[in-house]
């Protein structure tokens, strides 16, 4: 049986993709690789290169929308946090792995978060 409160208690981790296929006997394929064709995750742009001030809003923002049962460091490895470049690089290693397509759904609904998408995070995963 599921159990939702064990689940929430346990990190997962959507930006490390596995690289290896395993082929029909179970065995790993030598050279081939797992392809995700889309990844979504929330997120909150803050416009720093301060690693601590960005997570401090950042936190802010997830436990409005998440609550506060999860740690910090919890939220920090099963979400995309972080400054610009932090999360620029996530991204490149989540499309260096093969994905495809990734969605960011932002945390709060104010359309600035939505601009720094288009001016500082696009440009940069998708040039």
């Amino acid at each position: 049986m599921y159990d939702a409160t064990a689940a929430a208690s346990r990190p997962v981790y959507p930006a490390r993709i596995s690289r290896l296929a395993l082929n029909r006997t179970g065995a790993p394929s030598t050279g081939s690789m797992i392809k995700c064709s889309g990844h979504t995750n929330f997120t909150h742009l803050v416009d720093t290169n301060d690693p601590a001030k960005a997570r401090h809003e950042q936190h802010v923002y997830f436990e409005q929308v998440i609550g506060t049962h999860r740690s910090h460091t919890h939220l920090e490895e099963s979400y995309i946090f972080g400054t610009i470049d932090e999360i620029v690089a996530r991204l490149r290693d989540l499309q260096d792995a093969g994905c495809e397509y990734i969605v960011l759904g932002p945390t709060s609904d104010n359309p600035a978060q939505l601009d720094l998408l288009h001016d500082l995070i696009s440009p940069q995963v998708n040039g």
